[in-house]
């Protein structure tokens, strides 16, 4: 790893910082948190808290009594909400919701038995759109949406061959909101491994899980240079 750096542009002009006090992990995930906090999920060893002001930084396990594995050191995507928590998704050991305040943690993995429960253990891409609603990639097994019902629950968004009117790909990689001027519908892009897609989502009433999606899909037949989608920024225009 070469360790983590700070880009500033300023009035046109660039620099780059290094933190060296970081160069030991294999940094493979990041996310903003409280004052001068960073959450940063690394290649096997777990999550840390790295103060950018002061340099220090603090090593978080997450555990879990019946999950025993060390998949729970390997974090690939990262997300902290409006209620100050943060989402973990885990390379191999599914999704978690970590409270800073108390240290306390939760965790959903895939149980085939149940389908509202996450739809694979592979959490690459989080997201929260306007409205809070906790958008969960995942590589293999689609979209999910986070429903907090009970002890939480899943719908999940799968590409199906024979219907057109589905998510392009199983494997997500990246996802973002652009600006909608409806306040009846939310519009996500969704970055995967085999192109873009477009999701239009309807709001069908005030409770904001009772949804309608519609999906316009695009590949490299519509002119992506690549169908690997990574990144997606909307621009100001």
């Amino acid at each position: 790893s070469e360790g983590l750096f700070n880009l500033t542009i300023t009035d046109g002009k660039s620099s780059l910082k290094k933190y060296n006090e970081l160069n030991s992990f294999n940094l493979w995930s990041l996310a903003k948190g409280n004052d001068n906090n960073l959450w940063i999920g690394t290649y096997g060893n777990g999550l840390i808290n790295f103060n950018l002001k002061s340099l220090k930084q603090k090593i978080i396990k997450i555990t879990s009594p019946t999950l025993q594995t060390s998949a729970l050191n390997y974090i690939k995507s990262l997300h902290q909400s409006k209620n100050g928590k943060l989402w973990i998704g885990f390379w191999g050991s599914g999704l978690a919701r970590f409270d800073p305040k108390t240290q306390e943690n939760k965790i959903w993995i895939n149980d085939i038995n149940d389908k509202q429960s996450l739809s694979h253990n592979d959490v690459w891409a989080l997201y929260e759109d306007r409205l809070g609603r906790i958008w969960v990639g995942t590589n293999g097994g689609g979209l999910n949406l986070f429903i907090p019902k009970g002890d939480g629950e899943f719908k999940s968004f799968k590409y199906q061959k024979e219907d057109q009117n589905s998510i392009i790909s199983n494997s997500i990689q990246t996802i973002t909101e652009i600006h909608s001027n409806s306040n009846y519908e939310t519009i996500l892009f969704v970055g995967t491994q085999n192109g873009l897609s477009k999701i239009i989502i309807k709001n069908m009433s005030s409770d904001i899980y009772d949804i309608q999606l519609k999906f316009d899909n695009y590949s490299g037949e519509d002119g992506l240079s690549d169908k690997s989608i990574r990144g997606i920024l909307q621009d100001e225009e």
